[in-house]
């Protein structure tokens, strides 16, 4: 095949080189559409488990695009830097393709709008920090006086506050006043004939907005036995005589109730619940009452309720302790042991209702009482028919014995966490470092059909946004992702094409003309490479293979490699012509005896790149190709372009 080609260049020089040219100007018109970039999934290995990968994505639907945004400051979780993450995340929102951006806002405005219903930006410094502190509190229970209430000797010491405690338990909120002293606990020592006593504790729930805002008080009664039920009956009432009638006020025959005292909005009476489950004890050791009360129960009353799956926080403010006895007038009289069943007091209701004088004296009877009559007909219609009421159910006969604080409220709150909360604070965790809260992340949510282009330029836009929105602030943003790594691949990849290139030709140039002395020499090898390199893009582009990063080490690897077949030939052409040779002569001979050792060079060279087919990832299997395919070109071009043109510079010689 050399001898033949030797031949063909001696007679027909310029056919060869018409036939390279048209070559190279075939393999031109396919560069401009040729495929360039570098994306992380092009790396990915090409076995069964990545084609299973994208073979469930593209059924299930495409996944999303993820960008890192890492977040630095002095202290990521203040106020102003959470206000400042919100606003970047609401600017990348806004972006095309962008689907969400998940970051400590993000968690944190459920927070504000179950505590505050607004939003982070509507939310003051001062929110937005009770509502973090909300979200990471780990607090189980609170001291509601910081220093304990000094005795009080006008005060019985049963009735003397010192200090007041509430703990959460798994099922219950533990209600726990301690006095000065229980061990002489006697009903006696209360004024007057009073023979009903209550320790209790009273809050707000700041998460009820005011126009909806109700007063509460939890309190543990100690209260003796009803001895006339009305609506039980002659005998059973009988029997309520003998067994709890008790003139010496013993506390055998008293009963411990818990209640809910609820204000309502707007509102100067407290409505009295008795709290079916819930319980309270005695400690004489300790002196404390302890109330244990159903979460449950206070549910259905507004303090963190449920609804379905559904469950609402509640937060516990405004919280004062009092100890108070029951003294009907101002001779403190007992409440005399007279109730009356609601279901019959439903009935007295209704006839009431329908005799015209007799529901004016009912009217006036309940505004002496603060009771509206649609107050009280809602009252027993809500009411368990069971449940009996007595005076001690009013609560503006209840007087006061001891307060604390003093003035004011406890400065102390107490938050009931849903276990939705629970898990807010896990996800919040994960966003901040093990250590201090200097940094977070922000994870922007691309659409999964976006383009590897669009990608690239949108990632471009995101990362320039972010360095412009850092300039002058002590919180700082930066960007990563597979969006961002392909886009700075390509921008270094560009970068360093534009240094290596010039620099081989440059280097190149140089060696050859201090080796051959004459311009040809340098000009004809840097031609013949540049075609080379022309028709190993034209190939990328047919076989539809992209100019990825892995690609830029072709243009230096095939000039360094394919400069050896111009300089063994041309140094053989002149040993020939320094013999006497003619210039046709000499380049047949330089065809065929050099041609011959650089086509052994090039086949072993070609099986030494396509050892890189046996690569299980694609970019790797190319760059072999298209080495190997690079090797050839450098030859077929040097043996027919090259000695073609060095064989018409010299003929005439």
């Amino acid at each position: 095949m050399l001898p033949q080609l030797a031949k063909i260049v001696e007679k027909k020089p310029y056919a060869v080189i018409l036939a390279v040219t048209l070559i190279t100007i075939i393999f031109s018109l396919f560069i401009p559409i040729m495929e360039s970039g570098t994306n992380m999934e092009d790396f990915l290995p090409d076995n069964e488990v990545v084609r299973a990968n994208q073979k469930v994505l593209e059924y299930f639907g495409e996944s999303y695009e993820v960008l890192m945004v890492y977040v630095k400051d002095k202290n990521v979780t203040q106020p102003q830097a959470i206000k400042e993450q919100k606003l970047i995340a609401e600017k990348l929102s806004k972006k095309r393709f962008v689907e969400g951006v998940i970051s400590l806002p993000f968690f944190l405005e459920h927070v504000c709008y179950m505590e505050y219903g607004k939003d982070i930006d509507h939310c003051s410094y001062q929110e937005i920090s009770d509502a973090f502190k909300d979200v990471m509190s780990e607090k189980k229970s609170i001291i509601l006086l910081a220093e304990p209430d000094p005795r009080e000797s006008n005060i019985p010491a049963f009735a003397d506050i010192k200090n007041a405690y509430l703990r959460e338990d798994n099922s219950s909120l533990i209600f726990t006043i301690e006095v000065q002293d229980l061990s002489n606990l006697d009903i006696k020592e209360l004024p007057g004939l009073s023979n009903s006593i209550e320790w209790s504790i009273s809050f707000e729930n700041r998460f009820i907005p005011d126009k909806m805002k109700m007063s509460y008080k939890i309190s543990a009664r100690l209260e003796p036995k009803s001895v006339w039920i009305l609506g039980e009956g002659y005998l059973q009432n009988l029997r309520h005589i003998t067994t709890n009638l008790d003139l010496k006020r013993n506390l055998n025959h008293y009963e411990r109730n818990v209640y809910l005292w609820i204000k309502p909005p707007r509102k100067n009476i407290y409505i009295p619940i008795k709290l079916k489950n819930s319980t309270f004890d005695i400690d004489l050791e300790r002196n404390r009452i302890i109330i244990n009360v159903s979460r449950d129960e206070l549910k259905s009353f507004g303090i963190a309720p449920k609804f379905g799956n559904m469950e609402l926080p509640a937060k516990l403010e405004k919280m004062r302790i009092e100890t108070r006895f029951y003294g009907l007038s101002r001779f403190n009289l007992p409440w005399f042991r007279l109730s009356v069943d609601s279901s019959f007091l439903s009935k007295m209701e209704k006839w009431f209702e329908s005799r015209k004088l007799l529901k004016t004296l009912y009217e006036k009877v309940l505004e002496r009482f603060n009771i509206s009559i649609e107050d009280a007909s809602k009252f027993t219609q809500y009411t368990d028919k069971n449940y009996t009421l007595s005076l001690l159910d009013v609560d503006k006969n209840w007087k006061t014995l001891d307060i604390a604080p003093n003035r004011g409220y406890s400065k102390e709150t107490f938050l009931l966490k849903p276990e939705f909360m629970k898990d807010l604070k896990e996800s919040i965790l994960s966003f901040l470092p093990k250590n201090g809260y200097d940094s977070t992340l922000m994870i922007i949510q691309i659409n999964g059909t976006i383009s590897r282009e669009s990608l690239k330029e949108l990632s471009k836009e995101i990362g320039d946004l972010l360095r412009e929105e850092s300039k002058g602030k002590s919180i700082s943003f930066e960007v990563t992702g597979s969006g961002i790594i392909s886009y700075q691949i390509d921008k270094l990849t560009s970068k360093s094409n534009s240094i290596i290139a010039p620099g081989i030709f440059v280097a190149i140039m140089l060696i050859l003309f201090l080796n051959f002395k004459r311009p040809s020499y340098v000009f004809l090898p840097l031609l013949g490479l540049g075609i080379s390199i022309i028709w190993l893009f034209g190939t990328m582009s047919i076989l539809h293979m992209k100019f990825n990063t892995i690609a830029v080490a072709l243009v230096p690897l095939i000039m360094g490699l394919g400069v050896d077949y111009s300089v063994h030939m041309f140094h053989n052409y002149r040993a020939e012509i320094s013999k006497g040779s003619t210039p046709a002569k000499a380049i047949a001979s330089s065809i065929r005896d050099v041609g011959t050792a650089m086509f052994l060079a090039t086949i072993t060279t070609c099986i030494s790149f396509l050892s890189f087919l046996t690569s299980s990832v694609p970019p790797v299997r190319d760059f072999g190709i298209l080495c190997a395919l690079g090797i050839t070109y450098t030859f077929i071009v040097t043996i027919s372009l090259q000695a073609s043109l060095r064989y018409i510079l010299d003929r005439r010689k």
